[in-house]
């Protein structure tokens, strides 16, 4: 896999209708899209330790059509990173239309749509690393493993310590035969 390569995501109508090269879909937009999914795919499962769900597709040449079926395909793999990714809307992201339909009487994706389509995957690029600052991690709590590995927690900065012995909340195992508040998981410290 290669680099991600900078998006496009600023054509206007005049390039359209002037036929510029940001106006015409080529097979070089094509292949960016593609390969800056796959990038971002990778990224959003490294990060997130899921796996997403995505259709290989075969890179188009100069000589062949691309159909509605690939086109629909490329656009549903950017809408399942989005989803995956968990971030909100407010970070710009807009959901795609990925059910396109063939025939010179049906709609066709427009500029605004291909537009939307790199800008998610951009988004989706840039603030996904900086959402894991955010997010709190927590181990799993097994049964006869030492407590020491049972409360293994990652400490995120933004986790101001306390001045004074309080008590907070942890994630733990409640034990038969102990009292409440060790069943809850509280522990001071």
């Amino acid at each position: 896999m290669s680099k991600y390569v900078a998006a496009i995501y600023d054509r206007v109508l005049a390039d359209a209708t002037n036929k510029t090269t940001k106006g015409l879909f080529n097979v070089s937009d094509w292949l960016r899209i593609n390969n800056n999914t796959g990038v971002v795919e990778v990224l959003v499962e490294a990060l997130l330790g899921i796996s997403i769900p995505n259709t290989s597709l075969t890179p188009p040449v100069n000589e062949t059509w691309v159909t509605i079926s690939p086109l629909n395909s490329l656009i549903t793999n950017i809408e399942n990173i989005r989803l995956a990714s968990g971030l909100p809307a407010i970070t710009g992201l807009v959901e795609l239309k990925d059910d396109w339909i063939a025939g010179s009487s049906a709609d066709a994706p427009d500029y605004t749509d291909v537009n939307d389509w790199e800008r998610v995957i951009d988004l989706i690029f840039t603030y996904i690393p900086k959402s894991m600052d955010y997010k709190i991690h927590c181990g799993v709590c097994t049964v006869g493993e030492p407590r020491f590995w049972q409360n293994r927690f990652i400490r995120n900065q933004w986790v101001q310590d306390s001045a004074t012995p309080v008590r907070r909340i942890r994630m733990n195992v409640g034990t038969c035969g102990t009292g409440l508040m060790r069943q809850n998981g509280f522990r001071r410290y």
